[in-house]
């Protein structure tokens, strides 16, 4: 078939261009396209060979004077053919330049493509380095077969040769380095893989004969190696045919397995490999098991001038390279077996000439005395080509008195100086050892500040239970500039730690015992300088001399509807001025009302009915007593009261700080409301309220903070009623939780503790997320079980007086604060119980 075949093609080539002959070539078209000839015997059906006018897989001869109207028979039928494969395109990517100490880098092959498949694999090479001429090429052949240089032909014949020692580098220069086949070896092929284009990692001629081994392990020995270098070592082996042909490659430790069957791309390369003492490096070749033979065709020795990391892979990682040129190969093969290859040059050159630092020490000082200390400033020092990495300063001249703390910083203190002037150096050092100096002068002069004149107060003297007082240095003056800090201290007195924060200007002396007390106030002015004051404070002890003096206040008179009315205690008086403890009760009088704290100065009583009621004050110093009455006639009315309506809670958001109240849902089913009043009963004291006699007035000018406004309202038979409307003004839309401590608490010892109550505390708009309680005033020794809960236990308290702060915090962040106190008594407090007082 392919005879018949040929025959016809050289027939029918010189005459199938002429036109009178197109029939025939559509048939003969017709007939390849159609499979009627399989495409491998197509290729091999050749004639005369004209180089270079191939195209895919066509290389027959043609008419190479045709016309572009009149195509040869090869134009014709190339137009039928199946399209061979295109082979890949390598991209090693750009040249790249390194700086020592920059000694690394990675070289990408990620942009090499094939255009009618994949890349199925990446090898790069080193094709050159700065000691490369120095590499030894070192080709296992027979005299047949000889590479040209670099390669070294070993001209091995009938059996491997033994020794080379007459080597020659890559420059074409003699190598001192020998090689020793120590062991025989089984013969030499001429059978290794050929591309016919010295198309693989090595010449076809490298490729193609090789030294082969059958049984035992082959050993080589490398010497007059430098041992003071290292080496990297690159086994190449192949053999053409299918078969398994595995061959095992080791140095030292390492090793490394080659399947040669066809393999015209693969080696195994040891790197980083260092002789021992004497110059030598031992390797070691074998058959794998599975393989009838193990071979041995080319070994490259080179000088180790760099390490790598993935040379089988598209990237490739390269480290400690040295000063000079790299030239690298990327070698990538697609899916068909098609290659290609591309270069790469990295330049490695000494970094630029070091430019010395600047060292700028500063400008020349003038300070002085009291102050004899002064930061020095080398932050204004600089490396135009690299960083500073230490500074140096030390004095040159000037007084010996002269302390200096981190001396190697920017900006070291300079202290204990005195009047004089100084010289100072700094010296800078680069990163690269440069170093550069400055100079500053620092003149001390003598002081010429009038020291700041304090003022502690006068003397206090109190008697306990007071145990606290205030030290007040708000008359401290400084007559030619400022006081910039104040500093309490204890000088003398008792032992303990009484001053509550002791660098305010005016501040507390608490929890004092009896005794005599020394405060001393030093203040400093804006230039150093300090002036000096003491108090004196005297704490004698608690002698009750005078009972206290109740005082209930006048008898009073309510017509109904009012039913309410506020007692008024708070004229009562200790004569040693001792806190008063207060005790109402209803001594006579129907049942029913409700006193709202009966502890309290001026409580509320409410639901007050016709007739006349007794109430009873005891006011208590802790040991003696006084006790008085007030009388409350209620009379009846028939007039049904009015009710009262504030309307509804107010919320503002600031800027916006007026409002208008409005109370005219406020009604009097039997008659009318005369009178609408209009009062603020709690919040901040910055408010305006415009005529707070309408139903509806205007209020403006509020801060932040809580308003309750109350409203009372009378009808025309003189019969109240009031209501309240709460007023926020916030910063945001959050309405800041309130916290509520509950009401004062009296305890006589032996009883020492209390469980404190936060549990009324609120917030309007979102959950409390945390409590906090806290003894701000008080004797040491106290505990909470856990100051974190809402109802914590108190305990290990002593006479005297706490007072308590509970910290609340909403789910917004926002707080709230609330304070009681506490008034712990030595002794049980004895209150004579009238006849009519039912206990």
């Amino acid at each position: 078939m392919i005879f018949f075949l040929t025959k016809l093609w050289t027939a029918f080539a010189n005459i199938i261009s002429n036109s009178k002959f197109q029939l025939l070539y559509f048939v003969l078209a017709f007939c390849l396209s159609g499979n009627l000839l399989a495409q491998d015997e197509i290729q091999k059906i050749k004639s005369t060979i004209y180089p270079g006018v191939g195209h895919n897989s066509w290389d027959w001869a043609y008419n190479t004077t045709d016309q572009f109207h009149e195509p040869n028979l090869y134009q014709r039928l190339l137009q039928y053919t199946n399209s061979a494969n295109l082979p890949p395109k390598a991209n090693a990517g750009p040249d790249q330049i390194l700086l020592l100490p920059n000694n690394s880098t990675s070289l990408n092959g990620e942009k090499s493509s094939d255009r009618d498949g994949i890349i199925n694999s990446y090898l790069w090479m080193e094709e050159s380095s700065p000691l490369s001429n120095e590499a030894v090429f070192l080709n296992f052949t027979s005299e047949e077969i000889v590479a040209g240089s670099p390669w070294n032909n070993t001209l091995g014949k009938n059996k491997a040769k033994q020794k080379f020692d007459q080597l020659k580098n890559k420059s074409g220069e003699e190598s001192p380095i020998k090689i020793e086949l120590v062991d025989k070896w089984a013969g030499i092929l001429d059978n290794g893989v050929s591309t016919g284009n010295n198309s693989g990692v090595y010449p076809d001629m490298v490729m193609m004969g090789s030294y082969y081994v059958q049984y035992r392990t082959k050993r080589i020995k490398i010497s007059n190696l430098d041992p003071k270098m290292t080496y990297n070592f690159t086994f190449f082996g192949s053999r053409k045919g299918g078969r398994t042909r595995s061959t095992i490659y080791k140095i030292g430790k390492e090793s490394g397995e080659l399947d040669v069957a066809g393999n015209y791309t693969e080696f195994i390369k040891f790197s980083q490999i260092k002789p021992n003492n004497k110059g030598e490096v031992n390797a070691e070749i074998k058959k794998a098991a599975s393989a009838a033979y193990g071979y041995l065709n080319a070994l490259v020795i080179e000088p180790s001038t760099s390490k790598w990391e993935g040379e089988k892979s598209p990237v490739l990682s390269i480290k400690e390279l040295m000063e000079g040129e790299y030239t690298f190969k990327l070698f990538v093969t697609d899916n068909n077996g098609a290659t290609d290859t591309d270069l790469v040059k990295v330049f490695v050159q000494k970094e630029p000439e070091n430019i010395p630092p600047n060292a700028i020490a500063g400008n020349d000082t003038t300070i002085y005395l009291p102050n004899n200390s002064l930061q020095l400033d080398g932050s204004f020092s600089s490396d135009t080509d690299g960083n500073i990495t230490t500074y140096l300063w030390t004095k040159k001249s000037g007084p010996k008195s002269f302390k200096i703390e981190n001396q190697n910083t920017e900006k070291p203190l300079l202290s204990e100086l005195e009047e004089g002037v100084y010289e100072l150096s700094l010296e800078v050092t680069d990163d690269k050892e440069a170093s550069h100096t400055s100079e500053i002068i620092i003149t001390v002069k003598p002081d010429q500040n009038q020291a700041p004149t304090a003022n502690a107060g006068e003397a206090i003297e109190i008697k306990l239970p007071i145990s606290t007082v205030e030290l007040d240095g708000s008359l401290s003056v400084d007559i030619d500039g400022k006081i910039e800090s104040y500093l309490w201290t204890k000088i003398a007195g008792p032992d303990g730690d009484f001053i509550e924060n002791d660098t305010l200007q005016v501040t507390k002396a608490i929890n004092l015992f009896e005794g005599e007390y020394i405060f001393g106030l030093e203040v400093t002015d804006d230039k150093g300088k300090t002036g000096k004051d003491e108090v004196n404070v005297t704490v004698l002890p608690f002698i009750n001399t005078a009972a206290p003096i109740a005082k209930a206040g006048e008898d009073l008179l309510l017509d109904l509807p009012l039913d309410s009315v506020r007692l008024d205690g708070s004229k009562s008086i200790d004569p040693d001025g001792i806190p008063l403890v207060f005790k109402w009760r209803k001594l006579s009088g129907l049942d029913g009302e409700i006193i709202a704290n009966d502890t309290l100065p001026s409580p509320l009583v409410k639901n007050l009915k016709p007739g006349i009621y007794v109430f009873g004050l005891l006011v208590s110093d802790g040991e003696l007593e006084d006790k008085d009455e007030v009388r409350i006639s209620v009379n009846p009315e028939n007039n049904e009261l009015p009710v009262a309506n504030a309307g509804e809670d107010i919320r503002l958001i600031l800027p916006d700080n007026f409002t208008q109240l409005d109370g005219t849902a406020s009604t009097d089913l039997d008659g009318s409301i005369a009178k609408f009043e209009w009062t603020k009963i709690s919040g901040p004291d910055l408010f305006d309220l415009k005529d707070n006699t309408i139903p509806n007035p205007i209020i403006s000018g509020m801060v932040e903070g809580e308003y309750v406004f109350e409203l009372i309202i009378t009808d025309d038979k003189g019969g109240q009623s009031a209501d309240e409307v709460q007023v926020i003004v916030s910063t945001s839309d959050n309405i800041s939780p309130i916290a509520n401590t509950g009401e004062d608490i009296t305890l006589l010892l032996p009883t020492d503790f209390v469980f404190l109550d936060g549990s009324a505390s609120k917030d309007e708009d979102g959950d409390i997320m945390t409590y906090l309680w806290e003894v701000i005033e008080g004797k040491d020794g106290f505990s909470f079980d856990n100051a974190q809960s809402i109802s914590p236990k108190l305990q290990n308290l002593t006479e005297g007086f706490y007072k308590i702060k509970l910290t609340i915090t909403d789910d917004k962040g926002a707080t709230g604060e609330d304070e009681l106190e506490i008034l712990v008594l030595k002794t049980e407090v004895v209150i004579p119980v009238p006849q009519n007082l039912k206990t």
